[in-house]
């Protein structure tokens, strides 16, 4: 009604119309307030929306800010994620290889295996299966221009031609794959069949 002009408020505003309204009630439990629950629950879904277009300006604002920034404080092989201290006195860079061979043992990683890492990053952990845990083929995916820079050159310095790091959005990855390290967005695809 408010929209459509057919409801007018002198005094306030809608909030205050529909907090006069509420109170009202008594039961919180009552037909307006779950419809307005539903509204804002609706609302809240469609404004936080991540679809491939947002999640690329997303990407390219937080790691396409220059190599130099992020080079003062990852470490010399460029991980971005939480490190695994296996004892206090470790290095960052004894811990984020820590990372790596707890994540390649998880895996379960076996020669002959297709790894599908998503948000590469700027390759390490990518890399690290492809040698060390001698995974037949890893495509690691990421939106960032420069992660992906720095992923390719490191793997064609490397000569690792089992490594594929592309620029696309985990969401429009095609094929099947052994294994994907643990990610917070593999919940959300569909990209093992």
């Amino acid at each position: 009604m408010y929209t459509d002009g057919r409801l007018i408020v002198e005094e306030g505003d809608v909030y205050d119309f529909l907090v006069l309204a509420l109170q009202g009630l008594g039961e919180p439990d009552t037909v307006l307030t779950q419809i307005l629950d539903r509204a804002r629950v609706a609302v809240s879904r469609f404004m936080s929306k991540n679809g491939a277009n947002r999640s690329q300006r997303n990407v390219a604002h937080h790691y396409d800010l220059g190599d130099d920034f992020y080079a003062l404080f990852l470490d010399p092989d460029w991980q971005y994620s939480c490190a695994y201290f296996e004892t206090p006195t470790q290095s960052l860079a004894e811990a984020q290889l820590a990372k790596k061979r707890h994540i390649a043992a998880k895996l379960v990683m076996q020669r002959d295996q297709s790894v599908l890492d998503i948000g590469c990053g700027w390759g390490g952990l990518g890399l690290y299966l492809a040698s060390i845990a001698q995974a037949r083929s890893v495509v690691g995916v990421t939106l960032s221009d420069a992660q992906i820079a720095r992923a390719r050159q490191r793997a064609k310095d490397a000569g690792l031609s089992n490594v594929d790091f592309r620029l696309e959005d985990y969401r429009a990855v095609e094929g099947q794959f052994d294994r994907c390290p643990p990610s917070s967005r593999l919940r959300q695809t569909r990209v093992l069949h």
